[in-house]
């Protein structure tokens, strides 16, 4: 029987619009879903694209209001010894320093959550205006500023990325549904409980 190969390439990119650079930076929210929330036996992901995310009976979605452009998802490769991975990493910002901002952090402390990220770049068909971070394994919270100089105003910068054991298998993942219209009510589906902190 012959081993798994994971070293080719199955597909290929060709850069259509010459000249028409990708819109840099994200809208001025942020979602959280707890990682135990979602039902993944029901959510639909084809391709690394999710186009049906359900949460389990009574969980919701919590909206996170910051300014635009202040929140920042990246995603590194972490090269292991036989097989690399993808270390998802959300930076959330918060510009008000207030009793309801300092719970909300709190609450992070020790909670695994999934981050939906509002992208300024929503790509063709509005295919990229939500990107999910932390689908595989859940991001945790892994570093905290806070201090009282608050530079540029942020009053709490929170880091929540994927543990040291857990990592992800992919960039992170698109949330696409039909057009941007249909993604926005899905999305906005997820808040219909929620809150913001």
């Amino acid at each position: 029987m012959a081993g798994l190969d994971c070293s080719k390439i199955k597909t290929g990119f060709i850069n259509q619009v010459c000249g028409k650079p990708a819109i840099a930076g994200t809208t001025a929210r942020v979602i959280l879903l707890n990682y135990s929330d979602v039902d993944k036996s029901k959510s639909v992901v084809t391709d690394n694209v999710i186009s049906s995310l359900i949460l389990k009976t009574g969980a919701t979605g919590y909206e996170v209001d910051s300014l635009p452009n202040a929140t920042v998802g990246s995603d590194t490769i972490n090269a292991g010894t036989y097989l690399k991975t993808h270390q998802h990493n959300v930076v959330v910002r918060i510009f008000k320093k207030s009793e309801a901002a300092k719970k909300f952090v709190n609450g992070l402390t020790n909670a695994r959550v999934i981050a939906i990220v509002e992208n300024n770049d929503t790509g063709d068909k509005g295919d990229t205006k939500y990107e999910v971070y932390g689908w595989d394994s859940g991001l945790e919270l892994t570093e905290i500023t806070v201090t009282t100089e608050m530079t540029d105003g942020v009053a709490y910068q929170v880091t929540l990325a994927n543990g040291t054991i857990a990592q992800e298998g992919s960039l992170p993942m698109s949330l696409f549904d039909t057009d941007e219209a249909t993604t926005d009510l899905m999305v906005d589906g997820l808040l219909t409980k929620g809150s913001k902190p």
